[in-house]
């Protein structure tokens, strides 16, 4: 990779890194704006509304792709451009998603009503994306895939969450976009709340009581009042300093029944190959 093509990576929105790797397997055509019976084809601003990337002259107008449903106005990054970049579109769209998911059935991937890239949650790395299970989410975030990448966790399966991450150039801390929340992830303090949650978990704590810090008295008698104790005392000092983190650590802890010790590891080509189901269907999937 020459210095110039480092230099525009860096530059990229997350809409864009993650539209030019899904981009060999769907027609560029299903992301341009339409010619339209009237007005201009292309948005007049070289800057993206949304994103504040780069439209390279070829975006949409703004107001032809924004519909009265759209209500993600307070992230615009660019307020005062007229053009939406092809990225962003092709992002929230649901013919790219079908397009892409025709293009990958090994991965049991979900297509029909209301379902889109907003009903995954996402892994996008060079020349991969996969969409994860929520189980799959306590290695990726412990050992990510070497960089450049870009971490969608969607918890809803409701939200168009893409255009809103950031892409991540350091595995050492990054960006993960989990539903309406930015969290920088150190992998070291990540892996050490984990383990304080599953170590609770183990004694028959619930995922709730150790996110709680106040078990409930059924659990907490039949684990045992000393050991109750140890996991929740263990456990609040990752609480006291980083509360998002924590949170995280438990959304992603395993339950005891496949429980090992979370630990960082290097790199490798597998790292975001992972098998993918859908984040919700319709009607909502169980989280659990």
């Amino acid at each position: 990779m020459t210095w110039k093509q480092e230099a525009d990576e860096l530059m990229m929105t997350a809409s864009q890194f993650a539209w030019s790797t899904v981009l060999p397997d769907i027609d560029l055509s299903l992301a341009a704006p339409p010619e339209p019976r009237r007005g201009a084809r292309y948005g007049t601003s070289d800057t993206c509304w949304l994103c504040g990337g780069s439209t390279d002259g070829v975006g949409w107008v703004r107001d032809v792709w924004l519909t009265p449903t759209f209500t993600n106005h307070n992230e615009a990054q660019s307020p005062g451009s007229d053009s939406i970049c092809q990225a962003c579109v092709a992002m929230s769209s649901k013919p790219t998603w079908e397009a892409y998911v025709s293009a990958h059935p090994e991965q049991g991937l979900k297509t029909g009503h209301a379902m889109s890239w907003r009903s995954y949650s996402h892994v996008f790395a060079e020349g991969r994306h996969r969409c994860p299970r929520r189980p799959e989410w306590r290695s990726l975030l412990t050992s990510p895939p070497a960089p450049p990448f870009l971490l969608v966790l969607s918890a809803s399966g409701q939200k168009h969450l893409i255009f809103k991450a950031r892409v991540g150039h350091d595995r050492s801390w990054f960006p993960l976009r989990w539903e309406n929340e930015q969290i920088w992830i150190k992998p070291d303090a990540l892996v050490q709340a984990i383990n304080a949650v599953e170590e609770g978990m183990a004694i028959g704590l619930a995922r709730s009581d150790m996110e709680s810090l106040q078990p409930a008295t059924h659990r907490a008698l039949k684990a045992g009042v000393r050991r109750t104790a140890e996991a929740i005392d263990g456990a609040l000092p990752h609480h006291q300093q980083d509360p998002r983190l924590y949170a995280l650590a438990c959304h992603v802890a395993h339950k005891p029944s496949h429980t090992t010790p979370a630990t960082t590891a290097p790199a490798t080509e597998d790292s975001c190959s992972t098998d993918s189901t859908p984040t919700t269907t319709t009607p909502q999937r169980g989280l659990f």
